[in-house]
């Protein structure tokens, strides 16, 4: 079976390659892989462990471009997640993110009618997790995020929107799915980006202190980039016309200041904390992962 993934020069693309080179989707059946990617020869430069014979790499923008290859399985990983591209004073990148999944969809009408496709959403649709709600479910209704950092905002109606376009996919009898995905930590991780535990780990890996800024309790749960690829590949197999959609994420739940720990005993580097705990509201980003555990999936 062949595999196409858009965006695959980002953590979730090269996830999948590692995956892949290890042989960890011989279950799968897949035996050839394009990367579709504005930059895809990168890879070649910096990550040649990354290629082999059966990795294409095609070198295209998802927004401008006017075919697609064949393939049994569509991973569509092409949102950006870096949040300089989210702030209201770069209206046109929130624009071509929209372009781009809609420039996809009309592609995928044409080249992917046989194809099962997963579209690589986020648990921030779902808008800020209210405290009284111990994990977020598939069905809870969509949160008010007009008051949410300009970020967190754009990025959930940017993800939102696209969300919209794969369903209208699926009802052109083109077989769909959707994986809100949560946080995950791997060999791929972005590091010095907006994810704690990323500069947690290049702070340790160059010997220097974890340092914990953030005033209030921030719980999370890290599902390693492993999990999250099997995850997908058992997503995308349940693919249908009704687009089904599944919360990807570990059900184990940690505070921030217990990660940091964690990465200071493993690299033996201190961890400092700037700031006490003075906010009562805390932050949860937790997921419900029962509907995924059904597929056969244990955390």
């Amino acid at each position: 079976m062949t595999l196409l993934v858009i965006g695959g020069t980002g953590f979730f693309g090269k996830s999948i390659l590692d995956f892949y080179l290890r042989n960890r989707l011989t279950s799968y059946n897949i035996t050839r892989i394009f990367i579709m990617s504005r930059n895809a020869d990168n890879l070649v430069e910096h990550h040649k462990d990354l290629i082999s014979d059966s990795i294409v790499l095609i070198n295209s923008d998802i927004m401008t471009c006017d075919k697609l290859p064949n393939a049994d399985i569509v991973v569509y990983a092409a949102t950006s997640t870096d949040e300089s591209n989210y702030s209201d004073s770069n209206p046109n990148l929130q624009i071509n993110n929209n372009r781009r999944i809609l420039n996809f969809c009309r592609l995928a009408s044409k080249f992917c009618k046989n194809s099962k496709i997963i579209y690589c959403s986020s648990g921030a649709v779902y808008g800020k997790q209210p405290d009284n709600i111990e994990r977020i479910s598939e069905n809870l209704k969509f949160q008010d995020i007009s008051k949410m950092d300009t970020y967190k905002k754009n990025y959930a109606l940017s993800k939102r929107f696209d969300e919209d376009r794969i369903i209208e996919l699926g009802k052109q009898k083109i077989k769909v799915s959707i994986a809100r995905c949560f946080t995950f930590y791997g060999k791929y991780l972005p590091k010095q980006k907006q994810f704690a535990i990323g500069n947690f780990i290049h702070s340790a890996e160059n010997g220097l202190p974890i340092v914990v800024n953030t005033n209030k309790l921030v719980y999370r749960t890290y599902l390693h980039a492993d999990k999250m690829v099997d995850s997908l590949f058992k997503i995308v197999q349940n693919s249908s016309f009704n687009c089904p959609i599944y919360n990807v994420g570990s059900s184990r739940v940690k505070e921030i200041r217990t990660v940091a720990k964690i990465i200071g005993r493993i690299y033996d580097v201190p961890v400092l904390f700037n700031c006490q705990i003075d906010n009562v509201n805390p932050d949860l980003y937790i997921p419900n992962v029962d509907k995924l555990k059904k597929l056969n999936f244990s955390f």
